[in-house]
């Protein structure tokens, strides 16, 4: 990590068995416009003596002094990461080059500050599609989902999941037998997740990134599940939709934040019975079948 980097996990990241509540995005990006107005970059904030004070960017005395309490977890970090190192996870900040683009790009200040990464960080550049769901899910559900991701890999594409542990572990699976990669975004606890077998065995091959914006002991949660989704959707230049329960869950809430434009992005299995699904097409999404051939790499 660069100084600045440092300062920005100081401030905005998680730290066990720390009670400080890190600054939220729009507390960054507010502290940050402060900075640039000064012509400060975020590792001027640990020199004070050098001059100026952080009351001087317009901060209350209670304000700055908050801000200094969280930036004096900047000498605990060097243990943070190693400890972090050591489990196999690697925070990327928003300053970080490895940070994905995307996501910066199309979420723009709704973009996580820090995001907790195992694995291969390289499949981050390669060609990818989303494949997302809801939870609730049967068998003939997991199917197709298996279906796509093997059309998928043998076009070329890695398989981004929402981590939903039906439909994703199904993609996973598919996906490395098949000799295909997977990302996944998850809303539950990535160091539960990196002790399963199969997701263990793709993390030392290499075939397998694990992203999440929650400290890698944080457990599931409905708002989890909802950002994971936006996340998908925001990484990746085309998704599919094997299910989605209409006006409710983490997967319609994503999908109901995007313009008109995305939804011909958008790929959704047709069901009748799924009014979810049929109303996304009705909506500009582009229905599929057991059929469907694939994207064009």
């Amino acid at each position: 990590m660069t100084k600045n980097e440092e300062v920005l996990f100081a401030l905005c990241g998680e730290f066990p068995e720390d009670d400080k509540t890190p600054l939220t995005a729009k507390e960054w990006y507010d502290l940050q416009q402060k900075l640039l107005e000064k012509g400060l970059a975020p590792e001027a904030l640990l020199d004070e003596h050098q001059g100026w004070h952080i009351e001087d960017l317009g901060y209350t005395t209670q304000q700055a002094g908050s801000i200094r309490a969280l930036l004096e977890r900047s000498m605990h970090l060097s243990f943070h990461l190693c400890h972090l190192s050591e489990l196999g996870i690697t925070p990327l900040t928003i300053l970080s080059p490895l940070y994905p683009l995307t996501l910066k790009e199309k979420l723009g200040q709704n973009a996580p500050i820090v995001i907790y990464a195992a694995g291969n960080t390289d499949l981050l550049s390669t060609p990818s599609v989303g494949i997302i769901s809801s939870r609730l899910v049967g068998d003939y559900d997991i199917s197709f989902s298996e279906l796509v991701a093997e059309k998928l890999v043998s076009q070329g594409y890695t398989i981004v999941t929402g981590g939903a542990k039906k439909t994703a572990h199904a993609c996973l699976a598919v996906a490395l037998e098949h000799g295909g990669n997977v990302i996944s975004f998850l809303s539950h606890s990535m160091q539960e997740e990196m002790t399963h077998p199969k997701t263990k065995q793709a993390l030392k091959d290499g075939k397998l990134l694990i992203l999440s914006a929650s400290f890698p002991r944080q457990v599931y949660s409905d708002n989890h599940a909802l950002v994971r989704n936006r996340y998908v959707l925001a990484f990746c230049e085309n998704t599919i939709i094997v299910k989605t329960e209409l006006s409710k869950g983490g997967t319609w809430h994503a999908l109901a934040e995007l313009d008109a434009s995305h939804m011909e992005r958008i790929y959704c299995r047709k069901v009748p019975s799924y009014e979810g699904n049929m109303r996304l097409i009705s909506q500009g999404a582009k229905p599929i079948d057991i059929n469907w051939q694939g994207l064009s790499t």
